[in-house]
């Protein structure tokens, strides 16, 4: 046996209860400027304080901005779902997210944020997301044949793996290839177009003009030029065609806003596809990138899960029966998406004078949600930092403030495809552990990066064994 092939049977780690992953170890106290800009360049939950961590809301005077970050959970609810207009998108959203997606569902205010929520939310139902399940098991068993092409025991980089069943999937449920969909092109203009984004971010809280540069700013902006020539050419070729698709596309494209009975304008749709195959695609893909470093590191989890699914499965594809029976399956992925969530950040600006859980937070302040603090705060969770996937049990989960765990958000602005990516992971990860088993490679300790979502710095390169073939 080799010397790789080793270290997936041994199982030389710590027992799950007592797995403590790699996370940010915050600063006692909030870095004096410039540093603290520096961190939000390279990382913003780096300059994160542990008062953050720890108290309900902290205020951070920053240079021309207040920052208060509020992490009580009925503060966060009051700011995020149950007050009217006190709280608004802020600029560090539109500059992030802008250049990409324009005014789709996810920047828009107003009515217009209003309608087109209205005309794609029923695309994301239960029951007709449940359709999709085929497709995303397909897109599984590809990731699988892929490793195994590699050899029976490789190191792959399953970030990129899972980024592409992800758009895979997209391409198959919500855009059909014949659509013409390219998604190599869509990757490589993705990663260009987040990589700088804290740029965005940093010029943002000091108010810089939008028109100053920044290292890698045209790099980032090409990419989102491209993106949105690639989505124009497929809305046009789209209406040439004059073929109905019931499907992300021909639904906006046949929308008509409930006020004036106006179509979407070609830029709408444009910006609504980008929109969804940003978040799409970065939420699934980010949350099974940690959630297979944590499996990775937990073996014996790596054991239940595939039990589980041979239990409720055996050898056959996953199908959309299966899915809610994927018990333990699910509670792993939440574990993940707390110690990990998808969404690291949220911010809303406050356009009133407003009291957070007993603090005065005036007019004007950037009003932080952080969600990766929330998730290890020390005031709502036990021994936060520590891989536990038993709190999310039915009976104990129940039990939770709604703000407490909100990995893809929370209030009327969740995440519209939570559910999708929910679904999506389970399929994915029940079809691989019952073809592979996972083990970390040397001196890999990945750190978490928010971007627009939270991924690993230098990637997930993890040891991949795959089992003999199905019988």
């Amino acid at each position: 046996m080799d010397t790789r092939q080793e270290r997936f049977d041994t199982h030389a780690h710590a027992p799950a209860s007592h797995l403590r992953p790699p996370t940010i170890t915050p600063p006692d106290h909030p870095l004096p400027f410039p540093r603290s800009l520096m961190a939000v360049i390279r990382n913003p939950i780096e300059g994160w304080c542990k008062a953050v961590y720890e108290e309900p809301v902290f205020l951070e005077q920053m240079p021309g901005q207040l920052l208060a970050f509020v992490t009580d959970p009925d503060a966060v609810q009051t700011v995020l779902q149950n007050s009217g207009d006190a709280f608004v998108k802020s600029d560090v959203d539109r500059r992030l997210l802008s250049p990409m997606v324009g005014e789709g569902v996810l920047t828009a205010e107003g009515k217009k944020w209003r309608w087109q929520r209205h005309t794609t939310a029923p695309l994301f139902r239960h029951g007709e997301l449940l359709c999709y399940v085929e497709a995303m098991s397909s897109a599984a068993k590809r990731v699988v044949e892929r490793w195994r092409e590699a050899g029976p025991n490789s190191v792959q980089n399953v970030d990129q793996a899972m980024i592409r069943a992800s758009f895979e999937i997209i391409a198959d449920t919500m855009l059909p290839h014949d659509d013409g969909f390219d998604i190599a092109l869509i990757e490589r203009c993705m990663s260009d177009y987040l990589a700088v984004s804290t740029w965005d971010i940093a010029y943002a809280l000091l108010h810089v003009p939008q028109w100053m540069p920044f290292p890698g700013k045209s790099r980032s902006r090409g990419a989102a030029k491209t993106m949105r020539q690639a989505m124009a050419s497929l809305v046009e070729e789209r209406r040439r065609s004059g073929l109905a698709y019931d499907d992300l596309l021909g639904r906006m494209m046949a929308a008509c806003d409930p006020e004036t009975g106006e179509p979407m304008e070609s830029g709408q749709v444009i910006d609504n596809l980008l929109t969804f195959l940003l978040a799409g695609h970065e939420t699934t893909a980010t949350m099974l990138t940690w959630t297979l470093y944590l499996l990775a590191k937990a073996p014996e989890w790596q054991e239940r899960l595939a039990d589980e699914a041979r239990a409720v499965a055996g050898d056959g594809d996953i199908t959309a029966d299966h899915v809610a029976q994927m018990g333990l399956t699910r509670q792993v992925l939440n574990e993940a998406a707390r110690l990990y969530p998808p969404v690291p950040v949220i911010t809303r600006l406050a356009t009133k004078n407003v009291e957070l859980a007993g603090h005065r937070v005036p007019a004007g302040a950037l009003c932080v949600i952080p969600i990766f603090a929330i998730h290890r705060h020390t005031l709502l969770w036990d021994d936060p930092d520590i891989f536990d996937p038993p709190r999310f049990s039915d009976d104990l989960h129940a039990t939770r403030a709604r703000c407490t765990y909100m990995p893809f958000g929370a209030g009327p602005r969740i995440c519209m495809g939570a559910a999708f990516a929910n679904i999506e992971a389970v399929t994915i990860l029940a079809t691989l552990l019952r073809d592979v088993r996972l083990g970390v490679t040397e001196g890999l300790d990945p750190v978490p990066v928010a971007r627009v979502s939270l991924r690993p710095k230098d990637g997930m390169p993890l040891e991949v064994a795959c089992l003999g073939e199905r019988a």
